[in-house]
């Protein structure tokens, strides 16, 4: 993570949440803003035996944690192409701001990323944070990690 951003919670998944026989996994970070206001994201990660059932489980990613959270309906939100897919989300819950989630594939690796209280004009934070997450994958994927 960049700085300023601290473990929060190791915790974050369901065991028992095995999509196409991926294996989940989770974790949860915190950052303090110069305003005292708190940035939660929540990256959910799923390794999964194929390519196939990756890209399976990413179609499914993102309207999966909606329908959990009783979201209204989602906004598309532009970030950069990343991964093998990308795509990302704005779940508006007040008039500026809301929830967004990214989801990217990286072979057979999905990666989520929530950023709660999330506003618009946070968009290059989601970015940043999902490109690190797409890079850290290759790079462990490739074994230079």
């Amino acid at each position: 993570m960049p700085k300023g951003w601290y473990l929060f919670d190791q915790d974050v998944f369901d065991p028992d949440d095995r999509p196409e026989g991926c294996q989940p996994d989770g974790v949860t970070f915190e950052k303090w803003t110069s305003k005292g206001a708190e940035l939660v994201s929540i990256f959910n990660i799923y390794a999964c035996p194929s390519a196939d059932a990756a890209a399976s489980v990413f179609r499914q990613a993102a309207p999966q944690l909606a329908k959990e959270r009783g979201f209204d309906p989602a906004t598309s939100l532009t970030i950069p192409h990343l991964g093998d897919e990308s795509t990302a989300v704005w779940h508006k819950w007040s008039r500026t701001q809301g929830d967004a989630v990214a989801t990217a594939r990286v072979g057979n690796v999905v990666l989520r990323l929530w950023v709660q209280a999330y506003s618009e004009k946070d968009s290059a934070v989601l970015s940043d944070l999902t490109r690190r997450a797409v890079e850290r994958t290759r790079a462990v994927q490739s074994g230079k990690l």
